[in-house]
């Protein structure tokens, strides 16, 4: 292993020098874009989140929540009114934030709200193999306005924007540079981030299995993720796709959010107003009824 890290520490810069010699002018247009591309992903965290009740000092208690929703729901929700299914779970996300800071006496309208989300850079015939391509987008949630179908609009603008942009290039030279100099970059990179809060939650959707999965037999009937929390980070949201539903696993700290049941509510509200302004449904299956209760993150089987 040592010398495999040594070889490859070694040879990446070798290489470089090899493809420097014998064209130079490629070479030197590739490190332009890739400067630019991270100056741009650096660049777009110089712009700090607004203090929010959801940013503050944490401890070592947690509070856990989880929903789920019906795919074909989100599915007629885009039909109607266009985006990716990221971008419905960020204009949901939107609309329960509203509400949730609104009832903590915050004004939406004054503070600028971020999510950090994380993206998987994958192409179609590069899923299924080993390793992460990965790259985070700081989207601006627009929980200042008040029509859902204006909400989902933003976002998919905002995203579109950054699909369009190089941050995605960017935050692939930060990995490859971490990868080259070892953990100082990345240790580093974590203490200007605790200084610095770009953002004020992280949002990640991971895909999961279309098809059911068993074990012995036993099939798993939800599955719900469960991010970490970071620095002044009261509040983690993370997504998994699973046989036809889509599980939210909501992370909080214990003192911080100790009303994050209301805030699991808020996303089944906001889920029904977008599906109502879509007029696919009244109201979001939220899947919570009669489920058991769990501090962590949790894994149903069914064995018959």
């Amino acid at each position: 292993l040592l010398r495999d890290e040594a070889l490859q520490r070694i040879g990446t810069p070798l290489r470089l020098a090899a493809r420097l010699v014998r064209e130079p002018r490629a070479v030197l247009a590739e490190l332009r874009d890739d400067l630019a591309a991270l100056w741009e992903t650096l660049s777009s965290t110089l712009h700090l989140a607004s203090d929010s009740p959801l940013n503050q000092p944490i401890g070592s208690h947690r509070r856990f929540d989880w929903l789920a929703m019906d795919l074909a729901e989100i599915g007629a929700v885009r039909a109607r009114l266009g985006g990716s299914l990221n971008d419905v779970v960020l204009a949901v996300m939107a609309g329960a934030v509203r509400r949730f800071l609104d009832r903590r006496g915050v004004t939406v309208e004054a503070i600028d709200f971020r999510a950090f989300v994380p993206v998987s850079l994958r192409k179609a015939d590069e899923r299924g193999g080993f390793g992460n391509r990965v790259a985070s987008w700081i989207v601006d949630l627009p929980i200042a306005e008040r029509d859902p179908k204006k909400r989902l609009a933003c976002v998919t603008e905002a995203t579109t924007r950054l699909k369009g942009s190089r941050q995605a290039r960017g935050a692939e030279i930060l990995t490859e540079l971490v990868d080259w100099t070892g953990s100082a970059v990345l240790s580093l990179a974590m203490r200007m981030a605790e200084r610095a809060v770009a953002y004020n939650m992280v949002v990640t959707n991971i895909p999961g299995p279309p098809a059911p999965l068993y074990l012995l037999g036993a099939r798993m009937l939800e599955i719900y993720p469960m991010v970490p929390l970071f620095v002044n980070q009261g509040l983690g949201v993370a997504l998994f796709s699973y046989a036809g539903k889509l599980h939210w696993g909501f992370n909080a700290d214990w003192d911080v959010v100790p009303d994050l049941h209301d805030f699991v509510a808020d996303i089944e509200t906001s889920f029904a107003e977008l599906c109502h302004a879509a007029a696919t449904s009244k109201s979001a299956r939220s899947g919570r009824r009669n489920r058991p209760r769990s501090n962590g993150s949790a894994i149903l089987t069914d064995a018959r």
